[in-house]
């Protein structure tokens, strides 16, 4: 859109710096406000959600299709072992964001597997699994997908030829605006 008094197009806000690379500091500025207010705005709808759902649920429920659920939700876990896998196989940087998504999805597993056979017999195999293989692979992968994120901010660092060490206690959702 054009200024009506000049005729000359405002400067676009996500326009990049030329010396870094990143979108100007108004853009990151904005871009993180919103995003923190539709977070703190999901927090607080999942409040009244969490308790209406304690006290109408029912504690006990037949399924249809349960072996379904299992079956589809193990494939999922299957395919994002797989992709992990593959894409540290193939040195993508794509394997961060797969370790942290596999490491999820087994600590699901391991809460529904554990929840679901609470009382029975079965609960006993359902916490071996959790915490002998399940929890402690989720642990190892966000320790391994953190552990990459950092390397590959020590390698981008250098290549970019910036004297002091990248920053290691604290890493912002969005640049910092200078």
């Amino acid at each position: 859109m054009y200024s009506q008094s000049s005729g000359v197009a405002p400067e676009d806000p996500r326009q990049a710096d030329p010396e870094s690379g990143l979108p100007s500091p108004q853009w990151i500025r904005r871009r993180r406000a919103r995003t923190l207010i539709l977070l703190a705005t999901c927090c607080v709808a999942l409040v009244p959600w969490i308790v209406y759902l304690a006290f109408s649920l029912p504690t006990g429920y037949t399924a249809q299709d349960w072996s379904a659920v299992w079956v589809g939700f193990d494939v999922l876990l299957l395919i994002a072992l797989a992709a992990t896998a593959l894409s540290a196989l193939l040195r993508r940087h794509i394997v961060i964001l797969l370790a942290a998504i596999t490491a999820t999805l087994l600590i699901c597993d391991a809460w529904f597997d554990v929840l679901l056979d609470w009382g029975t017999p079965a609960v006993w195999s359902s916490l071996a699994s959790a915490v002998f293989v399940e929890l402690p692979l989720a642990f190892f992968l966000f320790t391994w997908a953190r552990t990459l994120l950092r390397l590959m901010l020590k390698l981008r660092w250098r290549e970019l030829g910036l004297a002091a060490s990248p920053p290691t206690t604290t890493m912002p959702a969005w640049p910092s605006p200078r």
